[in-house]
């Protein structure tokens, strides 16, 4: 995890100053999520203004702070909020300085938790492009996969449901709507195999999807 500058003589700001104090607390990680709560909520209209991120050391404790902020209101489960924040990470990488020595890390970090809270939101297309950006970005794939699978089950599912339920209908059109239409026995064969594939599908999707998304997202 990114460890912002706690040199209090750069952090000149006396909220930046006690932001380095939270930061160096030695405590667990609920008390520390509490304390930092506490302290952003009271300096809100600080933070919420991104024209005090005006340099490379304010920008990046910024950045911090809104990666701690967005990781906890999805613990939460408050993705709407977390898309707010995720809107400010994406202003505050733009600021950061492409040669500063922590940018990799940071830009890492925050398009992370961006395309986390995408997903979130049921973004998945836009989640997985980053996810798939990362990718070749971080060493820690398998989480990126991870993801990528989550997503993907999502984007195809409601699609295979769909035909999977089109095509029970259809065969058992008689039944539930007293329509008997003759149709070839060729006919009638692709529909018991695409049947048969799509409820494999839905059965295995996760490791059928997770199979492919290893393969193709290395």
């Amino acid at each position: 995890m990114y460890t912002p500058p706690n040199n209090s003589e750069k952090s000149k700001h006396p909220i930046l100053i006690e932001l380095d104090g939270i930061l160096k607390k030695d405590v667990q990680k609920e008390k520390r999520d509490e304390l930092f709560l506490n302290f952003y909520k009271r300096n809100l209209s600080f933070f919420d203004d991104l024209e005090n991120a005006n340099t490379n050391i304010t920008t990046s404790k910024f950045i911090y702070l809104k990666i701690m902020y967005i990781r906890i209101l999805d613990d939460k489960g408050e993705y709407k909020k977390g898309k707010i924040v995720a809107d400010q990470l994406e202003v505050l990488i733009g600021k950061l300085d492409k040669n500063y020595y922590e940018y990799n890390t940071l830009y890492i970090a925050s398009k992370k938790w961006i395309a986390i809270n995408l997903g979130r939101l049921k973004k998945y297309r836009a989640s997985n492009r980053i996810f798939k950006e990362l990718l070749k970005l971080d060493e820690y794939k398998e989480f990126y996969q991870k993801w990528i699978v989550h997503n993907t089950e999502w984007i195809i599912s409601p699609y295979a449901y769909t035909l999977a339920g089109l095509l029970l209908l259809w065969s058992f059109r008689k039944v539930f709507f007293s329509v008997d239409i003759a149709v070839p026995f060729g006919f009638s064969l692709l529909i018991i195999i695409l049947i048969g594939l799509l409820l494999i599908y839905i059965f295995f999707s996760h490791k059928i999807i997770h199979y492919f998304v290893v393969r193709r997202c290395k």
